[in-house]
């Protein structure tokens, strides 16, 4: 995955020579990223009935970004496990 991240940082200027004068001004930073992924899940479903099922399992994500000018720092980074649960009512 690519993407370009920018980055807003508002400034506020106030000169007080005759007459005083205030302003504002926004400096942009383009931050572009690499990302990889990988989302994972198992599931089983149990019957309950003629016409539903009670599905659970678990998911499994792994995502990181790097950005492109800093070669090594880390942009995001998100890992971890999680229970899932479900029902499913065949019409």
């Amino acid at each position: 995955m690519r993407g370009v991240q920018y980055t807003r940082i508002p400034t506020f200027q106030f000169l007080c020579a005759p007459p005083c004068v205030s302003s504002t001004h926004t400096l942009t930073f383009a931050d572009p990223e690499n990302a990889a992924q990988v989302d994972l899940s198992a599931r089983i479903a149990h019957r309950i009935s003629k016409n539903a099922e009670l599905l659970y399992g678990v998911r499994y994500l792994n995502y990181s970004a790097h950005y492109d000018d800093f070669p090594g720092q880390i942009a995001d980074r998100n890992v971890g496990f999680a229970p899932t649960i479900g029902f499913r009512l065949r019409l």
